[in-house]
């Protein structure tokens, strides 16, 4: 799987980088994983949740909730947590 920086796409950097498996994690400020994108095939990728973690000072549940945008995005987000 390659990826690249969106960002820095349209600034002009088309620089991509090669990862063995299909997974990447994108980690939270705590360093637990905030979301992980599993590529399953060329039509399909798998988003979890990840693990309860603190990101920006805000512990997240390990949950997801979906809000369609358009035909063509979606955003996903991971709910504030409200334990005791």
């Amino acid at each position: 799987m390659k990826i690249r920086d969106s960002y820095a796409q349209l600034n002009g950097d088309k620089t991509e980088s090669e990862y063995r498996s299909n997974s990447i994690q994108i980690i939270a400020s705590d360093g637990r994983t905030l979301f992980e994108i599993d590529l399953v095939d060329s039509q399909t990728i798998r988003v979890t949740g990840g693990q309860y973690c603190k990101s920006e000072g805000i512990v997240l549940c390990d949950t997801l909730t979906i809000k369609p945008i358009a035909v063509n995005v979606i955003h996903l987000m991971r709910p504030i947590y409200e334990g005791s």
